[in-house]
C-alpha cells in the first residue's frame, strides 16, 4: 500500500535538515516511591480461591516481589502460623479476597488481627473483593481490621500502585523504629553508666559512713575508760574533750546517713528512669 501523505504539520523528510543526535544519557534514577522498599525482596500473599485472578495479581505484581498464593481463607492462616513457628519473616502485604468457601476474608482478617496480634504496620491487608453494594463492602472491611480496599473488577497498575504504596510506608516505619531504638539503646546506656556512677558513690558513703561508726564506737570506749579512771568532775577537762569528740562524731555521723538518703532516693530514681526506657524500647 502507498506511503501516507503528509499532515499540513508535517514535512516530507526530504525537507527536514539534518539535525544532530544528542549524546546518550544516564538512565533516570527510579522514581522515589522505589526507593525506600524494605531491604529484602517484598513478600506479598495472595489470598483467593479463584486461580485466574491468582494468575492476575502474579503479573501485575511481577517484578514488585515475590508472590505466594493460598487459596482459602484457613490455608492463609496456616501459612503464617507456620512461618512464625518456624521464625521465618512475615509478609510484607496481604492481598485478601472476601467470598471464598470455608472461611470469608472478613474472618481471616479479624483472625491476623485479633488472635495473631499482627496490626496495620506489621501485615498490611488490602480486602479485594466484588461484593455489592461496594462502599458497604468497603466500611465492613476497614471496621473489621482492613488497610486499604480494592473493589473488582481492578486495575492492575492501580493494584501495584497500591501495594507498592504500602511497602514504602512499611519501609519507611520499620526505618524510624530503628532509629528511634538506636535512640532508645544510646539513652539506656547513659542512664545505666549514670546508675552505675551513684550506685559507686553510695558505696562511698556507705564505706565512710561505716569508718565513722568505728571511730565514734572508739571515742565512746575511750569516754567509758576515762570515766572509769576518774570521777566525773565538772572541771574535768579530759572527760569535756572526749564529750565534745562524741558530740562532734554524732554529728558527722548524722550528716553522712543525711547524705547517703539522698544518694539511695537518686539510685532510685535512676532505676525508674532506666526501667521505664526499657519499656518504651520493648514494645518499639
Amino acid at each position: 500500500p502507498a506511503a501516507p501523505a503528509p499532515g499540513p504539520e508535517q514535512a516530507p523528510q526530504s525537507a527536514q535538515p539534518a539535525q544532530q543526535q544528542p549524546p546518550p544519557t544516564a538512565p533516570a534514577p527510579p522514581p522515589e516511591h522505589m526507593c525506600h522498599f524494605p531491604p529484602h525482596t517484598p513478600l506479598v500473599l495472595s489470598v483467593d480461591d479463584d486461580e485466574v485472578n491468582q494468575e492476575v495479581i502474579r503479573t501485575a505484581l511481577a517484578g514488585v516481589g515475590d508472590v505466594h498464593c493460598a487459596m482459602d481463607g484457613l490455608q492463609a492462616l496456616k501459612y503464617l502460623q507456620a512461618r512464625r513457628s518456624l521464625r521465618q519473616r512475615c509478609p510484607d502485604i496481604v492481598l485478601l479476597d472476601i467470598q471464598m468457601p470455608g472461611m470469608s476474608g472478613f474472618e481471616v482478617c479479624s483472625e491476623i488481627r485479633q488472635k495473631l496480634q499482627l496490626g496495620h504496620f506489621a501485615l498490611p491487608i488490602i480486602m479485594i473483593s466484588a461484593r455489592a453494594p461496594t462502599d458497604q463492602t468497603a466500611i465492613e472491611s476497614f471496621e473489621i481490621g482492613t488497610t486499604d480496599f480494592v473493589a473488582k473488577p481492578f486495575n492492575s497498575e492501580v493494584l501495584k500502585r497500591k501495594v507498592m504504596a504500602m511497602l514504602q510506608t512499611k519501609a519507611e516505619s520499620e526505618r524510624i523504629g530503628a532509629v528511634a531504638c538506636q535512640s532508645y539503646g544510646v539513652q539506656l546506656k547513659s542512664v545505666q553508666g549514670k546508675l552505675l556512677e551513684q550506685e559507686q558513690k553510695v558505696r562511698s558513703e556507705g564505706d565512710r559512713a561505716e569508718k565513722t561508726e568505728k571511730a565514734l564506737k572508739g571515742v565512746e570506749e575511750q569516754l567509758k575508760a576515762a570515766q572509769a579512771g576518774f570521777p566525773p568532775l565538772p572541771d574535768d577537762s579530759r572527760a569535756k574533750e572526749l564529750q565534745d569528740r562524741l558530740d562532734a562524731s554524732e554529728s558527722s555521723v548524722k550528716s553522712l546517713q543525711g547524705r547517703l538518703q539522698a544518694a539511695e532516693a537518686t539510685a532510685a530514681s535512676l532505676q525508674e528512669r532506666l526501667l521505664s526506657k526499657e519499656s518504651d524500647a520493648a514494645e518499639l
